[in-house]
């Protein structure tokens, strides 16, 4: 089995695991009996130690000889039974016995921590008995991993297999943790490698990141879940926290989604495409404070989704960023919020190097206080580097300290890049900059001015305050005499005026959504032709 390598800065690398080196030979000597659950010894066992195998006779009884000082692993294995496991210290020179016990193999299987479980954690190299439960399912076609509510610490790679529902009983109440003082670098705490139709949900995995010695920080590639060459996974409810390098990791896969999910201090990337296919990223939060690359990065990746989603990192929000030739596009971004938190990162980067980029499209995303531009478009000058076809729809961007979208580098290679029904207002730089098509737009209090590099207002933009309803507090819904979505209080309330931007989008665009009265056309801004636009005072 071949596993991909990733490192913080896009680098591949392959390698086959494995033991670095064989185990030194001593003197030690592990001796055993396999029982089934009723206490009967089973015969014909397979027993694997240090990659050695041996069967038991009819008592049961296997040994293992030559061993050296230090912990051992060891599996049985025998058709129609869960895969036995334990793991044995073994002295210099010395002897150890053990007793495995082996129930008949189901299609649900419990993993506890408190002795109510078909495994048992305690605690120490817990990712022992939670892959044999995976292991033991996998041989009989697939079913489910359940982990009952406890604390389970990992000091190896939970590896996931075809067929498998992966679950624990909450992100409150089921709890695996990375050892203290693992110190591996270049590894994932979760590997789905070649593997499909998996679901993994309901729990929290912490990478434990500030009680590991690693040599190279966010360098070392320590991440949460590592996704490579496969499709129909789906990941449900998982909050990772304290990672040195990326949340989610997506490499030659498709078909794949991530909801209700979140990223807490991961020191790269909460999300990382690279050569992917129809990856879903809906409703999931990424934090991170003093550190952080990205919310979500994309390589060379297509008819992906990014949806409802809370980007806040050290970095960019969104970053898109295919550098190997293969092009990147046909992504939808929608309904998202998010910010640019360091001096040269925009809350969404579009660049090109050396790749081409077409047909993104952005709907609804709110772009917040960016500390450099809200939107960046670059186009580098390697040969291959263009951007086309890029819409932004509904949108708004509101107080980048520079400009709220901007085209720089190779300019020549940016076309078509349509802004339309979008509210950009408050930046420190200009409103617009670049050869881009703007109609129906409300451009205004932008610093150097609302247009500039070749931009120009077009049909139907206006500059106008368009009478936010707290932007300092992050709501950007509509002021409205006729009724507007309060979040806070989860109700409509009504206003002493109205906003400009009622009502202001282009009329030949879809309105549907927003409640009535509507007036017949679509509002500018991010709630356009949503259930939470402000209401009109036309019917």
């Amino acid at each position: 089995m071949t596993v991909i390598l990733i490192t913080a800065t896009g680098l591949l690398y392959y390698f086959s695991p494995g033991r670095m080196e064989a185990a030194a030979e001593g003197k030690g000597v592990i001796t055993g009996v396999v029982k089934d659950e009723n206490g009967a010894p089973l015969r014909g066992v397979n027993v694997v130690c240090e990659g050695s195998s041996v069967t038991t006779n009819d008592k049961g009884e296997f040994s293992f000889e030559g061993l050296s000082e230090g912990r051992h692993l060891i599996k049985a294995y025998k058709q129609g039974y869960m895969i036995g496991v334990k793991d044995v210290e073994v002295e210099k020179d010395g002897k150890a016995s053990v007793e495995i016990f082996m129930k008949r193999v189901k299609r649900r299987i419990v993993v506890a921590t408190d002795g109510t479980g078909d495994y048992n954690c305690d605690g120490v190299n817990d990712e022992y008995e939670i892959n044999a439960a995976i292991e033991s399912l996998s041989r009989i076609g697939g079913g489910t991993v359940h982990l009952k509510e406890g604390n389970y610490i990992i000091d190896g790679s939970v590896v996931l297999a075809h067929n498998i529902i992966f679950e624990g009983e909450g992100q409150d109440r089921t709890y695996i943790k990375l050892k203290d003082w693992n110190n591996r670098e270049y590894w994932g705490l979760f590997v789905l490698d070649r593997v499909s139709n998996v679901t993994v949900k309901d729990f929290t995995l912490d990478g434990n990141k500030h009680r590991q010695r690693v040599s190279k920080g966010i360098d070392s590639d320590i991440d949460g879940f590592r996704t490579s060459w496969s499709h129909d996974i789906v990941i449900q409810r998982v909050k990772l926290m304290n990672l040195w390098t990326d949340g989610f990791q997506f490499v030659h896969s498709d078909d794949c989604v991530v909801e209700d999910s979140s990223v807490i201090q991961a020191g790269h990337d909460g999300f990382m495409l690279i050569y992917c296919e129809k990856i879903k990223v809906i409703n999931s939060y990424v934090y991170a404070s003093g550190t952080g690359n990205a919310g979500i990065r994309l390589y060379e990746c297509s008819f992906c989704l990014v949806e409802r989603n809370y980007f806040n990192v050290y970095g960019f929000g969104i970053l898109i960023n295919p550098q190997g030739g293969v092009p990147c596009g046909n992504n939808v971004y929608k309904y998202n919020i998010m910010y640019g938190n360091y001096r040269d990162t925009p809350a969404i980067a579009i660049y090109a190097r050396g790749t081409p980029i077409e047909n993104e499209l952005f709907i609804g995303n709110i772009i917040v206080r960016s500390v450099y531009h809200g939107v960046r478009l670059l186009a580098t000058e390697e040969g291959g580097s263009s951007i086309k076809n890029v819409t932004f729809i509904n949108n708004v961007i509101y107080g980048a300290k520079r400009s709220g979208i901007i085209l720089e580098g190779k300019t020549k290679s940016i076309t078509n890049i349509l802004v339309k029904n979008c509210i950009i207002a408050n930046n420190g730089e200009y409103g617009i900059y670049g050869k881009v098509t703007s109609i129906y737009n409300n451009v205004w209090n932008n610093g150097k001015g609302n247009y500039e590099g070749g931009a120009k207002p077009g049909v139907g933009d206006i500059s106008v305050d368009p009478l936010f309803a707290d932007p300092t507090r992050g709501d950007f819904h509509l002021k409205s005499e006729a009724g507007r979505w309060d979040p806070n209080q989860k109700r409509w309330v009504k206003d002493s005026v109205t906003s400009p931007c009622i009502d202001a989008g282009d009329p030949s665009s879809d309105f549907s959504k927003e409640p009535e009265p509507n007036g017949g056309r679509i509002n500018m801004g991010a709630y356009g032709n949503t259930g939470e636009a402000s209401k009109s005072l036309k019917e």
